[in-house]
């Protein structure tokens, strides 16, 4: 009669016992790996980020933000796409306005708009040009939006509550870029139904 070895078994248990932190751990790295990136610091004065809006239109606007600093200000570049062959790249005054990330949500109204470092205005009334910035229920670093802006105002300001949104958009009316040796004049920038936009966000 055949004698068992002991090590038969011994083998088995031990390669069971190898393989079972692996085959757990993938598991456990998704899940902290969504809820990382789902949840930012409530609150952060600390983050970054990139929006590009497209309107119903034909018309880009990009805007690249950070928070940072003490106080915790917003400093932002901007690019307006008006057209596939007409586009505009400047920066905000600074210092920009007080910024905090509280829940996924921020927003201001008051980014004073430059070209070139000189003021954006409108030309009908000589005002300067303003840029706001909407976030509202952010839970994704890197995600997609359809139109959750308002209709009549496009912002996020009166949104469905407790829905997501991102919004860009310039003050009313017409736009005048200094570009020399004539300003040039341009639509204001504003989401529409049939809008999106895309935002990369990090907190820290």
């Amino acid at each position: 009669m055949r004698r068992w070895n002991p090590l038969f078994l011994v083998v088995p248990l031990f390669l069971v016992a190898l393989l079972a932190p692996a085959l757990v751990t993938p598991n456990r790295a998704m899940a902290a790996g969504a809820s990382s990136l789902r949840q930012f610091p409530s609150p952060s004065t600390d983050f970054r980020g990139k929006v590009v809006a497209k309107n119903s239109s034909t018309n880009y606007f990009v805007l690249t933000f950070t928070c940072a600093g003490t106080p915790s200000t917003l400093t932002s570049k901007w690019t307006y796409e008006v057209s596939s062959t007409q586009s505009f790249t400047g920066t905000t005054a600074t210092p920009g306005p007080t910024c905090e990330l509280a829940n996924g949500s921020y927003s201001t109204t008051s980014i004073p708009l430059l070209f070139n470092g000189e003021p954006v205005t409108n030309p009908a009334t000589g005002m300067q040009a303003m840029l706001s910035l909407s976030l509202t229920n952010i839970v994704a670093s890197k995600t997609f939006f359809g139109t959750f802006v308002s209709a009549t105002t496009g912002d996020c300001t009166s949104s469905a509550p407790g829905s997501p949104c991102v919004a860009v958009q310039t003050s009313d009316g017409d736009l005048s870029i200094p570009t020399t040796p004539d300003p040039t004049i341009v639509d204001g920038f504003s989401l529409l139904p049939g809008s999106f936009s895309t935002l990369n966000l990090s907190a820290h």
